[in-house]
C-alpha cells in the first residue's frame, strides 16, 4: 500500500489478526469483521475497499482524528 511515493507499507496476515509493517515498526490490526480492522495498543481503525469482484483497491485508515486513503499497489 502506497502512503505516499516514498512511503510504502506491507499488510501481512498472522493467524488471527493482521500486521501492517511499516519499516522497522509492525502494527497488529484485529477483525471487526472481514473488511474492518482495529488496534488494541493505538486509536486506529483500517477498512479495506473492495471493488465489485471482492478485491481489495484500497485502505483506509482512521487515526488521530484523520481518515486517510491508502491505495494498494502490486
Amino acid at each position: 500500500y502506497a502512503v505516499s511515493a516514498d512511503l510504502i507499507v506491507m499488510v501481512v496476515r498472522e493467524g488471527n489478526h493482521l500486521v501492517i509493517k511499516e519499516g522497522a515498526e509492525n502494527h497488529e490490526m484485529f477483525p471487526e469483521n472481514n473488511y474492518d480492522f482495529f488496534s488494541k495498543t493505538a486509536d486506529d481503525e483500517i477498512t479495506f475497499t473492495v471493488d465489485n469482484r471482492d478485491h481489495v483497491t484500497e485502505m483506509v485508515l482512521r487515526t488521530g482524528g484523520r481518515t486517510i486513503p491508502i491505495k494498494r499497489v502490486e
